[in-house]
């Protein structure tokens, strides 16, 4: 048989590691027998009946890892044990969840042993007193009030879930069992950010030593920064979509569990900007003057072109008679010059146009 016992309501949960079981300072009085081995003992109040008496607690109050369990002098050196956790089902049945290696005990010393068994809060810690111990029997304290519940044969197995056989009263083994804590995530801000990622997020909780991951909907954090053993500073990744999505951090002790104060809110990127407006078109400028060819005109056809291209007759040398052609012009035919520039012509009498 096996046994444990317990207060019946979880203490409040402290950060780093937490000690349950029973109060190793304790003096063991008493020996319980038994005709077989026995799985698991689990409390059922635990509760002593004198104030004056020692009061111990079973219970974890936080997720966790157990890193080190130790157990009392023990009347039967030649006995096997092995620490269980129990989760209770809450119909009066409990589930083997994990259990230690094997180990033995110590007439004469409390014996340590390290462990890496994963527990949650609210589970149990259990002692069994396995097949093969010669006498099955553990040390306890007698106290008054003191009950627990037992498990014989068959053994519990990790992973059955059953209802415990008989129950013990005015006895207490005394073993405990160190948790090391999992994180706990208690704020996030700021609580959303865009899709794109990028966001800088300011992670508050507790036990944030030795992290190895932070994630944002189960995808790794772009980076993260442990500031202290409360606060970690952490970039958004991007998200393929938009909503909520549970932030949570990792160490050695196990994963933070989603809460609605660990939650992270993603949302669509700003629009683009709208483009400006079309503007009114530029008016079209003034042309200035483009002096055309007037090789060959006569005067009055000369003054005529220019006009039309901006530009106005200038100084005339040579004969101003009413045959006289242009045969020479300044600026040249195509130069382009402020509006109204004067254009120098030279006339003379000639039968045919000048080439």
């Amino acid at each position: 048989m096996a046994l444990a016992v317990a207060l019946p309501v979880p203490a409040a949960a402290t950060a780093g590691t937490v000690t349950i079981g029973a109060q190793m300072t304790q003096r063991d009085t008493v020996t319980v027998a038994f005709s077989g081995p026995t799985t698991i003992a689990v409390p059922i109040t635990g509760e002593p009946a004198s104030a004056t008496e020692l009061k111990s607690d079973f219970v974890s109050p936080v997720d966790g890892v157990i890193r080190r369990w130790r157990l009392a002098p023990q009347p039967n050196p030649g006995g096997l044990y092995a620490l269980r956790v129990l989760r209770p089902t809450g119909n009066g049945s409990y589930t083997a969840t994990a259990t230690s290696q094997s180990v033995g005990a110590n007439p004469a010393f409390t014996l340590t042993y390290a462990t890496g068994l994963p527990i949650q809060a609210g589970d149990l810690i259990g002692l069994d007193i396995l097949a093969g111990t010669p006498s099955p029997s553990v040390a306890a304290a007698g106290l008054a009030g003191a009950e627990a519940i037992t498990w014989f044969k068959p053994d519990l197995f990790d992973g059955e879930t059953r209802a415990p056989d008989q129950s013990l009263t005015a006895a207490q083994p005394t073993f405990d069992a160190d948790v090391e804590a999992a994180p706990r995530i208690v704020l996030v801000t700021p609580s959303a950010g865009s899709s794109t990622g990028g966001t800088t997020v300011k992670i508050a909780g507790r036990n944030f030593g030795g992290v190895t991951g932070v994630s944002f909907g189960g995808v790794a954090a772009s980076a993260f920064t442990v500031d202290s053993e409360e606060l970690i500073t952490a970039t958004a990744p991007p998200s393929p979509g938009t909503g909520p999505v549970d932030v949570t951090v990792t160490t050695a002790a196990g994963t933070s569990r989603a809460t609605s104060a660990g939650q992270f809110t993603y949302t669509a990127p700003p629009a683009p900007p709208a483009p400006p407006p079309p503007s009114s078109p530029l008016p079209t400028p003034v042309p200035g003057c483009v002096v055309p060819r007037l090789i060959g005109d006569h005067l009055v056809t000369a003054r005529r072109h220019l006009a039309r291209a901006g530009c106005r007759l200038g100084r005339i040398t040579g004969t101003r008679r009413q045959t006289a052609r242009v045969v020479r012009q300044f600026p040249a035919p195509g130069a382009i010059r402020p509006r109204d520039t004067a254009v120098n012509v030279r006339l003379v009498l000639t039968p045919h146009p000048p080439h």
